[in-house]
């Protein structure tokens, strides 16, 4: 409220002030408040005019999905982790999808003589 109280001491409006407050059944509550000066004839404030909104379910929406996201980055790099885990010199079949090279930078061309299935064979490197 220290935030809304320093703009009422200026007599400023405000916009998307938010806060928290407890709820009747002692959970959190997040409330974005607006509100506008009321002036008399004279100029002077003499009260606020404002609403409050609770958006405590969209800000529980919006950790949730961070939240997710997070997991995915997760999971995303421990399979990356695990393909850059395989042992380049077998010549494992889901590297051999690849534009693959010899260490020489010849490029592989054949599979050991089994023909050209990179999942029936295994590449000979040098």
């Amino acid at each position: 409220m220290g935030l809304i109280q320093s703009y009422m001491d200026r007599e400023r409006r405000f916009d998307d002030v938010i806060y928290q407050v407890l709820g009747s059944d002692g959970h959190p509550l997040h409330l974005s408040v607006a509100g506008r000066p009321m002036r008399n004839a004279e100029g002077k404030v003499v009260g606020y005019r404002g609403v409050a909104h609770d958006t405590t379910a969209r800000l529980r929406a919006e950790a949730q999905l961070r939240q997710a996201q997070r997991a995915e980055q997760l999971r995303h790099a421990q399979k990356m982790e695990a393909i850059g885990g395989f042992d380049h010199g077998v010549g494992h079949p889901l590297l051999l999808l690849y534009d693959a090279k010899t260490p020489r930078g010849q490029k592989v061309k054949e599979f050991n003589g089994l023909g050209n299935n990179p999942f029936n064979a295994s590449v000979s490197l040098f």
